[in-house]
C-alpha cells in the first residue's frame, strides 16, 4: 500500500505537505502519543496523532519529524484543531525536503475509523483485525499473555511477528504495586520516562489500574542476567519508579526469573505476582522481591493446612519460643540467624555481636531443648521449613 492510497480509502484525509512521497509503502499503522513513540517506529510505519505531547513545544515536533523521517516511516498524520492548530513553516519546510508526507486526520474520526481500514487493505482481506491479527499494539498482546485471554501459542506468534516482535529473546518482566491513584495521564508520563530510560533495553509497561499495578517486561541484554548485575538494575529501576510516581509513596516491586519466550510471559508474571504477593509478609522491610527468593515460601503458602507442617512448627518453633518466654532466653533468634547465615558460625556470631564460643555453647542448648543434632544436614533443612512456615503463619 503506497500513501497516496489512503485518499482512494477515505477522501476527508488532506495533504499538509510532503506529497512527493505519496509512493512511500505503508506496512503498518500505528498511535504514538508520546514523545519517546518515535523509538520504536519502524520503516513502512503510518503514525497517527493528536500531537498532545508537543502542543506547546514546537522544538519538540520538529525533533519528533525528524525522528520519524530518520526510522523511515511512511508518514504522519495529525488530527489538526484539537491540541495543533498550524504546522509551522520549518516543519513544512522539513517535511517537504524529504518528501515526508504530513497528512490532516479529520478530528472526529476515531483511530479505528483510519487504522482498520488501513490494515485491511494492507492484508487485501475482511477479517484481518478481527481473525488473525487482533492486537494492533505491543501493550494489547502482552495483556493478553498475561491475562491469558488469549493463549493459542501459534496466534501469539503470528501476532507477534506481525507487530515486529522478537519471539525469543531474553526478558524479565516485574509487577509496581503502589498506594496511590495513578490517573491514564500521569501513567503515560510515567510511562515516557521509563521508555526514555531504559531504551535500550525496550520497556514495555501495562497499566492494570483496578489492581493498583504496572506491569513491567524488559528485553533484557545477556550483561544483566547475572544475579549481581540484574539486582543492581532493578535497585536503580526502584528509585527511578519512586522517582516518577512520587517518592513518598510505598511501592513494592516483585521480579520474575529471566524467561526467552513469549509464552512463558505468563508464568513469569505470575511468579512474579507470588514474590510480591509473598515477599510483603516474609521481608516486610523490603521493596524488590525477587520470585528466585520466594519458591519455597510459595509451596509452603500454598499447603498451610498440611498436618506435616504444622507438627514441624510446632515441635521446633513454637517449642523453643516457648521455652525463652519461659527461661528468659534469646535461643529463638539465635535460631533464626544461623538459619539465615547457613550455620556459619563466624558470620553468625559476628551478626549477633558475641564470641564464636558463645554461639557454639546456644547451638548445643538449642540442640538439647529441641532433641536434635544441628550438625546434620536434614536437620538443619526441616529446621530452615519450619522457620518459613512460621513467617508465612505468623509475620509478626
Amino acid at each position: 500500500m503506497r500513501v497516496d492510497d489512503l485518499f482512494n480509502i477515505n477522501p476527508e484525509l488532506k495533504y499538509i505537505s510532503g506529497a512527493g512521497g505519496g509512493g512511500r509503502s505503508i506496512k503498518y499503522v500505528d498511535v504514538v502519543e508520546i514523545p519517546e513513540g518515535g523509538y520504536w517506529t519502524k520503516e513502512g510505519d503510518f503514525i497517527i496523532t493528536t500531537g498532545y505531547f508537543f502542543k506547546n513545544n514546537n522544538s519538540l515536533f520538529l525533533d519528533f519529524i525528524s525522528s520519524l523521517i530518520e526510522k523511515r516511516a511512511s508518514g504522519l498524520g495529525i488530527k489538526l484543531g484539537k491540541y495543533i492548530n498550524v504546522i509551522t513553516e520549518d516543519i513544512i519546510e522539513l517535511s517537504e525536503k524529504y518528501d515526508f508526507p504530513l497528512i490532516n486526520v479529520p478530528i472526529y474520526l476515531s483511530y479505528r475509523e483510519i487504522s482498520k481500514p488501513i490494515l485491511k487493505f494492507i492484508a487485501n482481506e475482511n477479517d484481518y483485525i478481527t481473525e488473525q491479527f487482533q492486537y494492533s499494539t505491543v501493550e494489547m498482546l502482552y495483556l493478553s499473555i498475561i491475562s491469558q485471554a488469549d493463549f493459542q501459542v501459534s496466534r501469539i506468534i503470528e501476532n507477534a511477528r506481525y507487530l515486529s516482535i522478537n519471539n525469543d529473546t531474553n526478558r524479565c518482566l516485574c509487577i509496581v504495586r503502589y498506594n496511590l491513584i495513578i490517573d491514564e495521564k500521569m501513567f503515560s508520563n510515567v510511562y515516557g520516562k521509563l521508555k526514555k530510560q531504559y531504551a535500550s533495553n525496550n520497556i514495555i509497561c501495562i497499566h492494570q489500574t483496578d489492581l493498583k499495578k504496572i506491569t513491567c517486561v524488559f528485553e533484557l541484554d545477556p550483561l544483566y542476567l547475572y544475579p549481581k548485575k540484574i539486582n543492581t538494575f532493578f535497585e536503580e529501576f526502584y528509585h527511578m519508579i519512586c522517582a516518577a510516581i512520587s517518592e513518598n509513596v510505598p511501592v513494592h516491586i516483585g521480579i520474575s526469573e529471566c524467561f526467552k519466550t513469549l509464552v512463558q510471559m505468563n508464568s513469569a508474571y505470575r511468579n512474579a505476582d507470588s514474590a510480591l504477593r509473598i515477599g510483603c509478609i516474609t521481608q516486610r522491610q523490603s521493596h524488590l522481591f525477587y520470585y528466585s527468593d520466594c519458591i519455597v515460601d510459595e509451596m509452603l503458602y500454598d499447603n498451610l493446612e498440611h498436618d506435616s507442617l504444622k507438627l514441624l512448627y510446632q515441635n521446633y518453633v513454637i517449642k523453643l519460643m516457648q521455652y525463652d518466654k519461659q527461661k528468659n532466653t534469646n535461643f529463638y533468634h539465635t535460631l533464626i540467624a544461623l538459619d539465615k547465615y547457613g550455620f556459619n558460625m563466624n558470620k553468625t556470631s559476628d551478626s549477633l555481636f558475641i564470641h564464636r564460643n558463645t554461639l557454639y555453647k546456644r547451638a548445643e542448648k538449642i540442640g538439647e531443648i529441641l532433641q536434635c543434632d544441628l550438625e546434620d544436614p536434614q536437620t538443619r533443612f526441616i529446621i530452615s521449613l519450619s522457620l518459613k512456615y512460621g513467617n508465612l503463619v505468623d509475620p509478626f
